[in-house]
């Protein structure tokens, strides 16, 4: 019989039929690269690495919000709230982990903001209340005329633009502060919002405008420069009227872009991504039905969403208690990350986070812990994640393989299988097969990967087939395809 040499795909989306990947072709702790020459990479995800030089309150408590903010090229500032026992702990945190408290405030949730026109002052605020911090004095001044109540708070994140704070009211008010002074606020001062019955979850901006993210559409208004009142004006042209905002907690502003996960008019779950006033879907139909298992708006399973870049690679990060699925906004493909076996834990992230290790000294993004306000840095120069509660975890890697059959029902035998790989990958691979279309698989065999190459022989006969290849050795994992030995029968 003559054997042929064919290269089984190694690259996929997650393909679940059902609300579940426990089956089916997907990616976990992978991400992958298209080269110039179209020739296609997967590699391990980033490690998850505690800074060294990190501190956190004591006591019990959650993480209120996370504020990074590029004052000038030589001045970044990063501030952590931290909810403890005795109140809300602000700290400021500098770019090598190390965190001093800046204040204390009362027990609330505290969202923060920073003022480009004075990045001296740190504004901390909650839906019915407002202080400013002076980050180098710690002096609190409260905001007497904020316009959040208890019973009408302020919701979501606030917005700077053209030297103008703006904060959204849950009754669809956009206030205004006066021209870069953050302790005034005129009652008088605002535009409405509602355009239809639906409800304003969040603002945040998208070029020069502000757009008001609401339950079944989105509206826009840009600084108009009106000499009384709000500044803002409508601009209609823009509206979004086709979806809305299912959750405010997966909203995150990423670079150029708005992501979040919302609804159509039509119904169903998806995610949204907002680029130049226009919105694009870019979920794929499996990951819109692993969204309709997710909690509302205000249970303990509801999505969070937030985004980093790290190494030519855009990310945004879906993450609840059950799974965590991450978009590569540079690649257009979802992948599935683990940590100890469950998504991911973090629900923020921060920038320009220093971390020396494994001979590097350079600048990363960092996951916020929501429990305790651990940093953690994301690099591509460590093979174990290195967390707080855990210690030091492998980060196994699984390609699950479309099911293959060359496009003939015909029986094959495969003589040799070759996971290629790079020359610095190493450690053992493990492969197992179904060929019942996920329901049973066999016994993994184990194989190292010599010179970058793990090799099987003798692998069995079989009409239509899938494998499973796992990688969860402390060392590199970079790999570019799958090659099996085919012999063709007659039958």
């Amino acid at each position: 019989m003559t054997t042929e040499l064919k290269s089984i795909p190694l690259v996929v989306q997650p393909s679940n039929r059902t609300e579940s990947t426990a089956t089916d072709a997907k990616i976990i702790n992978a991400i992958v690269e298209r080269q110039a020459d179209g020739q296609v990479t997967v590699m391990r995800r980033p490690a998850f690495t505690q800074m060294p030089n990190e501190t956190f309150p004591a006591g019990t408590g959650f993480v209120t919000d996370v504020y990074a903010y590029w004052a000038s090229a030589s001045q970044f500032y990063t501030f952590i709230g931290y909810q403890t026992g005795a109140g809300t702990v602000i700290r400021q945190v500098a770019s090598d982990g190390s965190a001093t408290t800046l204040t204390t405030l009362s027990p609330d949730d505290y969202n923060m903001i920073t003022s480009q026109a004075n990045p001296l002052d740190l504004i901390c605020y909650t839906g019915g209340s407002a202080h400013v911090v002076n980050i180098t004095t710690a002096v609190v001044t409260n905001i007497a005329a904020w316009p959040g109540t208890p019973g009408n708070p302020i919701v979501g994140r606030m917005i700077y633009l053209d030297g103008i704070f703006y904060a959204l009211r849950r009754d669809g008010k956009i206030f205004n502060s006066n021209v870069n002074d953050p302790l005034t606020w005129n009652p008088l001062n605002f535009i409405n919002v509602y355009n239809d019955n639906d409800l304003p979850l969040r603002i945040v901006r998208q070029l020069t405008q502000i757009a008001v993210l609401k339950t079944g559409s989105v509206e826009f208004f840009y600084n108009a420069n009106r000499p009384a009142g709000s500044p803002l004006a409508r601009n209609d042209s823009a509206k979004i009227n086709a979806v809305g905002v299912e959750y405010a907690t997966s909203v995150a502003e990423i670079d150029d872009s708005v992501m979040w996960v919302g609804s159509t008019d039509s119904g169903g779950r998806c995610v949204v991504k907002m680029t130049n006033l226009t919105p694009t879907i870019v979920s794929t139909p499996s990951v819109d039905r692993l969204l309709q298992n997710l909690g509302r708006d205000n249970t303990i399973d509801r999505p969070f969403g937030y985004g980093f870049r790290l190494n030519g690679h855009t990310y945004y990060v879906l993450t609840n208690e059950s799974f965590t699925l991450v978009y590569d906004m540079t690649a257009d493909l979802w992948y599935e990350w683990t940590v100890n076996g469950t998504g991911l834990p973090f629900k923020y992230s921060v920038y320009n986070m220093d971390y020396t290790g494994s001979g590097v000294n350079r600048s990363y993004p960092a996951l916020v812990h929501p429990s305790d306000g651990h940093l953690y840095v994301l690099n591509f120069y460590e093979n174990q994640d290195s967390l707080y509660f855990f210690g030091n975890l492998n980060i196994p890697v699984d390609i699950y393989t479309p099911l293959w059959d060359m496009g003939i029902y015909l029986k094959k035998y495969c003589n040799k299988l070759e996971l290629h790989g790079d020359q610095k990958s190493a450690g053992t691979v493990s492969v197992r097969v179904t060929d019942d279309d996920y329901q049973t698989w066999t016994s993994a065999r184990d194989v190292p990967m010599s010179d970058g190459v793990a090799t099987l022989v003798k692998c069995g006969t079989f009409r239509r087939r899938a494998w499973h290849i796992r990688h969860d050795s402390v060392a590199p994992f970079r790999v570019t395809n799958l090659v099996a030995h085919i012999s063709l029968g007659t039958s």
